[in-house]
């Protein structure tokens, strides 16, 4: 629990002094970094309402921030076939950002080497820190 709490508390505490991370100027590729990252949030959201943690609630606005970001930079343009591909290459976009969180999860928690798990603690502090640096700071 200690390694979690670790690997997320710059997540809910990243600090405005930091940089947010570069977006793309293309709406799509803006849409994948979004997207990912609501994956990526939706990940930790899981873990942490499966151990009853109060972070969760924060980690659920920030996933629901970024579904609502990735949405907003769908383009509206194009037939109904083309923004039908951009909402399923959207939605594999949020699976990849699950799918790299809850990966990471089973490396910390199963991993027979403690040097595999610390690159894992490491991996996921950094992804979740991206994320995070997108947003603006609230409260």
């Amino acid at each position: 629990m200690l390694l979690l709490a670790l690997a997320i508390s710059p997540i809910l505490g990243a600090s405005p002094l930091h940089a947010a991370p570069h977006l793309p100027d293309n709406p799509m590729e803006r849409v994948e970094v979004f997207s990912t990252c609501a994956g990526r949030m939706d990940a930790l959201t899981t873990r942490l309402n499966a151990r009853h943690d109060a972070k969760a609630t924060e980690t659920l606005r920030m996933r629901d921030e970024f579904d609502m970001l990735a949405d907003a930079m769908m383009p509206l343009d194009g037939s109904d076939a083309d923004r039908q591909d951009d909402s399923i290459r959207s939605r594999r976009w949020r699976h990849r950002g699950w799918s790299e969180i809850s990966t990471l999860f089973g490396d910390i928690d199963y991993a027979l080497d403690l040097r595999k798990a610390r690159r894992a603690e490491t991996s996921l502090e950094a992804k979740t820190a991206v994320c995070a640096r997108l947003l603006l700071p609230t409260g």
